[in-house]
């Protein structure tokens, strides 16, 4: 029984990039079909190896990561910029977002797929690399103010200034990678063992 395809309720169709192509996902049973531009593929959920959910900072996408076990990855946004199309001329240049769309998909998707292989990786939150990045970035900018403030503190009537700032900064320093280093929260939005037994949305 047809889901509806790219229109029904179970598709999200986004564009990541001003100047780039229309995307779509979309479920149809134990099947996702996506497409970019022209150019259409599918996959049996069961070949889904992990779905990994971010959570961004203000001002990012929210974005959906697909990895299947073959090492392909699709990532899904919830960013939509409107383009050159008959229905949307009149906003080119400008950008929707599209998360209740993203979010119905992402759901369904993670509750079938963890039918289909139960040995699926779901995780939601600030995606590892990330995390690890941010740890790099902030280890470098500590480094580098607290050299700066160790050089104003050898000149002539800067010392106890530069010590003062040096302790704050190191304090909030360490607060910052702590919480950057910090795990993910439990999944919230993601299938747990709960929705394990639910077969409502079996198609």
């Amino acid at each position: 029984m047809s889901e509806g395809g790219e229109t029904g309720r179970l598709a999200h169709r986004f564009r990541p990039l001003p100047l780039g192509r229309v995307r779509v996902a979309w479920l149809e049973g134990r099947m996702l079909h996506w497409r970019i531009g022209r150019t259409q593929r599918r996959a049996p959920l069961a070949s889904i190896a992990a779905i990994h959910r971010d959570h961004p900072e203000a001002g990012r996408p929210w974005t959906t990561t697909i990895r299947f076990a073959d090492g392909r990855t699709l990532i899904l946004s919830d960013r939509y910029w409107h383009g050159w199309g008959r229905d949307e001329r009149h906003r080119i240049g400008t950008m929707t977002t599209r998360k209740p769309t993203l979010d119905a998909l992402t759901a369904t998707l993670a509750i079938r797929t963890l039918r289909a292989n139960p040995e699926v990786v779901l995780s939601e939150g600030l995606a590892p690399d990330i995390r690890t990045c941010a740890r790099i970035a902030l280890l470098l900018a500590s480094g580098l103010g607290i050299g700066a403030l160790i050089v104003l503190a050898l000149l002539p009537g800067l010392a106890l200034p530069a010590l003062l700032a040096l302790a704050i900064a190191s304090v909030l320093g360490v607060d910052a990678y702590d919480r950057a280093a910090a795990p993910d929260p439990a999944p919230l939005m993601l299938p747990a063992k709960g929705m394990r037994r639910r077969n409502d949305d079996a198609p």
